[in-house]
């Protein structure tokens, strides 16, 4: 399949979608500070953008580049709303969660398409990476911005910098029309059963790392004295969430992909496992990063596998499920018992759940042959 897009300006707006993401959570203390905004509000905004998010997955057709500059376009007119007194509302905020949904799920369908099929999971990896990269360097870029300007102009420099990015889309794309026509990407439909073992997985591994990522820094603060043990805990799970993609990146060239993800969750199992096992801030330190690297580059590998099929778009709408969904059982059972260290057996178990999809069938998860323009394609 002949490459239209540049990698490279998929990965920037995936990082970019980082940033936006995260980006309301990291402004509302400093909307606070100047404002009498109850706590109420704030969830009901945090919610409404998370529905958004959720929903917008299902918005994506079989043009997944219109839905890119669709996207982006919703997603920066939402975010230039918020300065105004108008524009910090449940509403606007829901469409532009919708408006990211739309360009992550987009965003992904395009990198996988445009890549060979021995390059497909690869792709995904390293596309992968840079979503982290970008929600962890949005405190620091709106750290910078607050000292000059109001905090809200952050959505201002989001939106200018989105429009740029819509406009080399919309660039690119125009120039690669012409041979994008013969290209017409034939999508193929699953057995019910594989499509539920994919949705599964996709929920699973995605629930997995939320869980971790939003826990870990609570359970590391009351298992840990220490301040700097705290902050290394958290530090090191999002390193091995970069090492563990940037390694599958290399690795699904030479492993199977079933030999490698079980491998992947058995070590998400361990570590956490000795997480909740252990009070050593050096062992809590070194099972963060090894979850972390296990659960990590499963998400992007069931992507890579299911992008020429029909109603993927459901396997990200179940990401979604799981990234809400595994996280605040861990709140439920830790209310119920009192018990933090407890409640991590929630994503223990859900990895073993994870562990098991993955060795089930072991051909439900090898790639579909499809044939367009003559060719065979995983």
């Amino acid at each position: 399949m002949q490459r239209i897009l540049s990698p490279v300006l998929l990965y920037t707006i995936f990082f970019f979608t980082g940033i936006a993401t995260v980006l309301l959570g990291v402004l509302l203390p400093y909307i606070h500070a100047v404002s009498s905004q109850e706590d109420l509000h704030t969830g009901w905004l945090l919610a409404s953008q998370f529905i958004g998010q959720l929903i917008g997955a299902l918005f994506v057709g079989r043009r997944p580049s219109r839905s890119v500059g669709f996207g982006l376009l919703l997603t920066l007119s939402c975010a230039a709303a918020v300065p105004y007194r108008w524009g910090l509302n449940p509403v606007t905020q829901f469409f532009y969660g919708l408006g990211l949904g739309i360009t992550m799920t987009a965003v992904n369908i395009l990198a996988g398409r445009e890549a060979t099929p021995e390059k497909r999971a690869s792709r995904l990896q390293m596309l992968n990476v840079f979503w982290p990269l970008g929600a962890a360097a949005a405190p620091w870029c709106v750290a910078a911005i607050v000292r000059s300007f109001h905090p809200e102009t952050a959505c201002i420099f989001l939106a200018i910098t989105l429009g740029f990015l819509l406009l080399l889309f919309s660039l690119n794309m125009r120039g690669a029309s012409r041979a994008s026509i013969a290209q017409k990407t034939v999508e193929h439909p699953l057995p019910w059963y594989r499509l539920l073992l994919y949705c599964s997985i996709a929920l699973l591994c995605v629930g997995v790392e939320t869980a971790l990522a939003n826990w870990l820094p609570s359970y590391s603060a009351r298992s840990l004295s220490h301040t700097g043990s705290i902050a290394a805990a958290a530090s090191l799970f999002w390193c091995g969430v970069l090492s563990g993609r940037l390694s599958a990146a290399s690795v699904f060239r030479n492993l199977p992909w079933n030999i490698y993800g079980t491998a992947s969750a058995i070590a998400c199992i361990l570590a956490s496992l000795a997480l909740i096992l252990s009070s050593s801030p050096l062992l809590i330190c070194i099972s963060s990063f090894v979850a972390a690297f296990g659960v990590a580059p499963l998400y992007p590998a069931v992507l890579a596998r299911s992008i020429h099929v029909r109603l993927k778009n459901l396997i990200f709408f179940s990401a979604g499920i799981g990234s809400a969904a595994v996280p605040w059982l861990v709140g439920r059972v830790s209310y119920a018992t009192d018990s933090l260290k407890e409640a991590l057996l929630v994503p223990t178990i859900a990895a073993v759940l994870l562990a098991l999809g993955l060795c089930y069938e072991p051909r439900a998860m090898t790639p579909l042959t499809i044939t367009f323009d003559g060719k065979d394609h995983i």
